[in-house]
């Protein structure tokens, strides 16, 4: 989600109501889906899994924005048994969006805007940095080493903000994709991206910068597993990049990607073979959505990094028809219905070859990867591959699933804006989703994302995140 929202009307409609009707009809589960626990609180954002002294948790962050909440912060959960899970700890971090990453025993909050507490409470994560550390925007280092008790530990100041951090596989390093996505002026100045040094994590340090790209805004990076490249998901205009970064406090750009069937750049994610780039389009912020399913994944081929081709894009099944009043009515009463339908947080399951997203009111969505091999431009016949289809799919009544990630037992784990926290059980043997859902040719990709645009008539533009809208051109 952007500033941009705080800043329109677009956010008045952006209230999903947990428990008020049914699902809309096409919203029944996959057989291969199975739900089996459930932690209500509100705000849910991204969260991470980790082991911490042979028991394994889910660090989960959650703000104070969206879904309003007066416990904001980072929650330890204990997912040892599933079916059983168990806050075990909380640390109180009144901010937005408190998105999170975890290395060992440290885990990382973003913090874009609207960082503030109105209590005096030694266990607030602003207290705990330091009387000196008034609440600011920028990057909170959270110990939790002892899952009962995670504790603030550092905190790096960022006039920008940090919308998303992301941990060098092997190295003390930080990369920090800033918030200000719409800049404060809307003129295409450089925003970077920061490297930060944390081997001292009470005292972080900025090492470098690296700007992308006039107009450029870096939303979330990935690094392979090896840490010698970074996939930038680069917000507005479709944009995406590669970074060579074998000397990590040095990045250098191999290649940038314009996508123009792709109207705001979520998530890049290599496949574990580093043959493809999967991009996220997370349509307009989610919050422009007169129909579902929204952005989808759009695939490149990276086999040739300094000149990737795009082999196709990928769409879950359109599940609610116009007439459908649908899960989010217009609560102002009048305009469209507005859906918060578009893919979001994903991550390539540890098998390599499933991949877990969060599709907010369609929930959990398991998609298979293994039809990308071969899906190249110009394969064709026996060794021509079938690009990516669902395999199932899960929600229920007042899911918005902002991240879905998978463990090696098959269990998917969401963050969720109004509940919290849901447990689904994957079962690979059961029977699949019976809707694939729809591989298109990068030519069908651009055509679909043209009639999109064409769809918003309304009078306001449901595509705000565009570039050439926000620069007023």
């Amino acid at each position: 989600m952007r500033r941009l929202l705080l800043l329109t009307t677009v956010l008045a409609l952006a209230v999903p109501v947990a428990g008020s009707a049914a699902p809309p009809a096409g919203l029944a589960a996959s057989p291969n889906l199975k739900p089996v626990a459930h932690l209500q609180w509100r705000g849910g954002t991204d969260l991470e899994l980790v082991r911490i002294k042979g028991r394994r948790y889910v660090v989960a962050g959650a703000q104070n924005n969206y879904n309003a909440t007066n416990s904001a912060g980072l929650r330890i959960v204990d997912v040892t048994t599933p079916t059983k899970p168990k806050v075990t700890g909380f640390l109180s971090c009144n901010a937005s969006q408190n998105d999170v990453q975890v290395q060992g025993t440290r885990a990382y909050l973003a913090v874009d805007f609207n960082a503030k507490t109105d209590i005096d409470d030694r266990s607030d994560c602003w207290s705990q940095i330091g009387p000196d550390q008034p609440p600011k925007t920028g990057v909170v280092i959270v110990d939790i080493a002892n899952p009962a008790k995670p504790r603030a530990i550092g905190f790096l100041p960022l006039a920008t903000g940090a919308h998303n951090t992301t941990v060098h596989p092997t190295k003390p390093i930080l990369y920090v994709s800033e918030s200000e996505s719409l800049n404060p002026d809307q003129t295409p100045k450089q925003m970077p991206v920061y490297v930060v040094d944390v081997a001292n994590p009470k005292k972080p340090r900025i090492v470098t910068t690296f700007p992308l790209g006039p107009g450029d805004s870096a939303h979330d990076i990935t690094f392979n597993a090896k840490g010698t490249r970074a996939y930038v998901a680069a917000g507005f205009g479709g944009v995406a990049a590669i970074l060579d970064t074998t000397k990590p406090t040095e990045p250098r750009l191999i290649s940038r990607i314009v996508d123009p069937a792709i109207n705001f750049s979520h998530q890049a994610d290599p496949t574990p073979d580093g043959k493809y780039l999967l991009v996220t389009d997370e349509l307009a912020g989610a919050e422009g959505n007169s129909y579902c399913p929204g952005g989808g994944i759009h695939v490149w081929d990276i086999s040739n990094e300094a000149a990737p081709v795009k082999v196709g894009a990928y769409f879950i099944p359109d599940s609610f028809p116009s007439a459908d009043p649908g899960p989010r009515p217009n609560i102002v009463g009048k305009g469209p219905t507005v859906f918060r339908c578009t893919a979001h947080v994903m991550r390539i399951a540890p098998d390599g070859k499933t991949l877990a997203m969060a599709w907010y009111s369609q929930g959990v969505q398991i998609l298979d990867l293994s039809g990308l091999p071969g899906a190249s431009v110009g394969v064709t016949g026996k060794d021509a591959g079938t690009g990516i289809k669902r395999l199932g799919n899960w929600t229920a009544n007042g899911v918005d699933a902002w991240s879905a990630k998978m463990d090696d037992r098959g269990y998917v784990f969401t963050g969720d804006t109004g509940r919290g926290m849901d447990i689904v059980k994957y079962n690979r043997k059961a029977a699949a989703s019976p809707n694939p859902g729809v591989w298109l040719t990068p030519s069908q990709a651009l055509f679909r994302a043209l009639r999109d645009h064409a769809r918003q008539t309304t009078g306001r533009t449901y595509f705000c995140f565009e570039r050439a809208t926000r620069l007023g051109l």
